[in-house]
C-alpha cells in the first residue's frame, strides 16, 4: 500500500483542503467536477475516498440442462454474486417456468420474475441500494421472536392454522439471509476502513446463519406440535412446552436488544441463561415424556431436539456478539 503524507490547507474562513495525489487521480479518472464518496467513521481516523460512479449492472444467462432443482440453485448463486438480472433459458415446457418461478419467489428477496415463452428473467428491483447488515439482523432477529410467539398462541388456542403459518415466517427469514450475502458480495472487502468494522460484518453474517438455524427449529417445532395437538397431550406437558418456548423467545429477544445496545454483559447473559436452559427447562420437557403415550412420546423427543438445537444456536448467538460484534 503506497503512503504519502499530504498538509492541511485552508481556503476561506472555514474550509480545510488537502489536495488528492496525481497518480491517484490519473488512475481512477478523475477529473474536474466529479463528485467524491468519503465514507468515514466518527471514532476513528480513517477514511475512504472513491470516485462516485454508476454502479455497474451485471447480468448473466443460466441455460436449464438438468433439472428444475439444478436450475434454483444456479440462479440463487447468481442472486448471491451480485447479478442484478439473470436470465434463465431453455424452459420451453410452461409447467416448469411455472414451477421454477414459484420456488423462485419464494426463496429471493427482492425481485421481479418475467415469464417469456421460453425463458424466465429474474431482475433485483433496488440491485444497487446497500442495506445495513446490522438491520438485517435485527429483522430477522424480529421475524424469529414473532414465529416463536406465534408457536406459543397456536399451541395454547389449537389452531393449526397459526402453527400453519410459521412457515411462512420462516421463507422470510431465509430470503433475508440471502439478501445478506447478496449485500456482503456487493460491498466487496475492500470497502472496509478498519480490520474491525469487516469482523463486525463477519460477526452479522455468522449471526444470520445461526437466526436461519433458529428458523428452521422453530418451523419444525410448528409442524411436530400440529401432530402433537392431535394427540390430545395431557395439558400439563403442553403448559412446560409453552413456557421452555416462552424463554427462547425471550433469548432471542435479548439478541436483537444486545445488538442494539452493544453491551458485553447483555451478551454474556445470553449465554449463561441459554446454558442453564438446555440444563433445567430441557430436563423438564425430558421427565414430561415418561408420563406420555409412545406415540406422543416420539413427537415429543422431536420437538425436545429441536428446542434442545435452538438453545444451543442462542448460546453460539451470544458467543457471537462477544467475539465481534461488542
Amino acid at each position: 500500500m503506497e503512503r504519502e503524507t499530504r498538509k492541511v490547507q485552508k481556503t476561506g474562513k472555514n474550509t480545510l483542503i488537502v489536495s488528492l495525489p496525481k497518480d491517484w487521480v490519473r488512475a481512477n479518472g478523475i477529473n474536474r467536477g466529479d463528485s467524491l464518496i468519503l465514507e468515514y467513521l466518527p471514532e476513528r481516523e480513517h477514511m475512504i475516498v472513491r470516485k462516485n460512479t454508476p454502479p455497474h449492472k451485471k447480468s448473466c444467462e443460466v441455460i436449464y440442462q438438468k433439472n428444475e432443482s439444478w436450475l434454483v440453485r444456479e440462479i440463487v448463486a447468481k442472486y448471491v454474486q451480485g447479478y442484478d438480472t439473470i436470465k434463465a433459458v431453455g424452459l420451453e415446457l410452461w409447467d416448469i417456468r411455472r414451477r421454477v418461478k414459484k420456488d423462485l419467489e419464494s426463496i429471493l428477496f427482492g425481485v421481479n420474475i418475467t415469464d417469456g415463452e421460453n425463458f424466465l428473467e429474474i431482475s433485483v428491483v433496488g440491485a444497487s441500494e446497500l442495506i445495513d447488515m446490522k438491520d438485517i439482523a435485527e429483522r430477522c432477529c424480529s421475524l424469529v421472536s414473532a414465529m416463536i410467539r406465534s408457536l406459543v398462541d397456536g399451541i395454547a388456542s389449537k389452531d393449526t392454522r397459526i402453527l400453519s403459518a410459521v412457515t411462512e415466517m420462516d421463507d422470510d427469514i431465509d430470503k433475508l439471509v440471502l439478501f445478506a450475502r447478496r449485500q456482503l458480495n456487493l460491498r466487496g472487502y475492500e470497502t472496509f476502513p478498519t480490520l474491525r468494522e469487516f469482523r463486525k460484518v463477519v460477526g452479522y453474517n455468522s449471526l444470520l446463519q445461526k437466526l436461519e438455524t433458529m428458523g428452521d427449529c422453530v418451523e419444525s417445532v410448528a409442524g411436530h406440535s400440529i401432530k402433537l395437538l392431535d394427540e390430545r397431550t395431557k395439558a400439563g406437558n403442553v403448559m412446560v412446552l409453552q413456557d421452555a418456548l416462552l424463554k427462547l423467545g425471550k433469548l432471542v429477544d435479548s439478541v436483537r436488544i444486545s445488538l442494539s445496545i452493544n453491551e458485553r454483559d447483555a451478551a454474556n447473559c445470553i449465554v449463561d441463561e441459554s446454558i442453564a436452559f438446555l440444563n433445567v427447562q430441557l430436563e423438564s420437557l425430558r421427565r414430561a415424556l415418561l408420563s406420555t403415550a409412545q406415540k406422543t412420546a416420539l413427537v415429543m423427543t422431536n420437538i425436545v431436539e429441536s428446542l434442545s438445537m435452538m438453545a444451543q444456536t442462542t448460546k453460539e448467538m451470544g458467543e457471537i456478539l462477544l467475539d465481534y460484534l461488542t
